[in-house]
């Protein structure tokens, strides 16, 4: 019985994931987005985990989401979306403090690559806003921090190059190949397209996983 939330936040993750495909490359986009998503052995293995994984997939998708959606917003418009954007980088750091590897890998792009207009400061004073919900957290994190030692994990930590090959490994079902082409196409069609919110999530993730 346990199992059942994770399989239903797994379920709410690829309707998200669907949101953020339609965003970034259309209704088409959204299926192919949600498709590949339920079809991962990886997200398929984890949503009947009784783990806080489908949370990290869940709330990684919507931070996402609403980072690229307020970006793109005019004045006045997705006032709910900033909600969203707080609730769900709170939702990361809460479910698993590694997630804050994403959300550096957001700071990286936001300082670098995102236009400094007034959604630019204001996307900032809403980080800020997700920083203040984990204060209660920061105690148990430096605690845990501080007596970490590879030795408890019983396995030798992966080194960057396996990390790349274990991520190329895990997202085409065993075929590296597969991601790298896919990955490849995903590029392709950003520069051909000049579609700005799929070169985002493209720098996005090749900041993160330098991260």
């Amino acid at each position: 019985a346990g199992r059942v939330s994770s399989w239903l936040v797994g379920t709410l993750t690829i309707a998200m994931g669907f949101r953020l495909g339609h965003l970034v490359l259309g209704k088409r986009g959204g299926v192919y987005t949600a498709l590949a998503l339920s079809v991962s052995a990886f997200f398929v293995y984890f949503s009947h985990e009784l783990r806080a994984y489908m949370l990290m997939a869940f709330f990684c998708c919507a931070l996402v989401w609403a980072y690229i959606h307020l970006l793109q917003a005019r004045d006045g418009q997705a006032r709910w979306v900033r909600v969203v954007f707080v609730l769900s980088g709170a939702g990361l750091l809460w479910a698993h403090y590694y997630s804050a590897i994403l959300l550096i890998g957001l700071a990286l792009y936001h300082l670098l690559f995102a236009p400094k207009n007034k959604s630019w400061w204001e996307l900032v004073g809403l980080a800020v806003l997700v920083s203040v919900t984990f204060l209660p957290q920061v105690p148990g994190f430096l605690r845990g921090f501080q007596t970490y030692e590879p030795s408890d994990l019983g396995a030798t930590p992966l080194t960057s190059t396996e990390v790349v090959q274990t991520l190329l490994y895990y997202g085409g079902n065993g075929w590296g190949l597969v991601t790298v082409v896919l990955l490849a196409l995903g590029m392709w069609f950003a520069v051909v397209q000049r579609r700005r919110a799929l070169g985002a999530i493209i720098l996005l993730s090749v900041a993160t996983i330098t991260v």
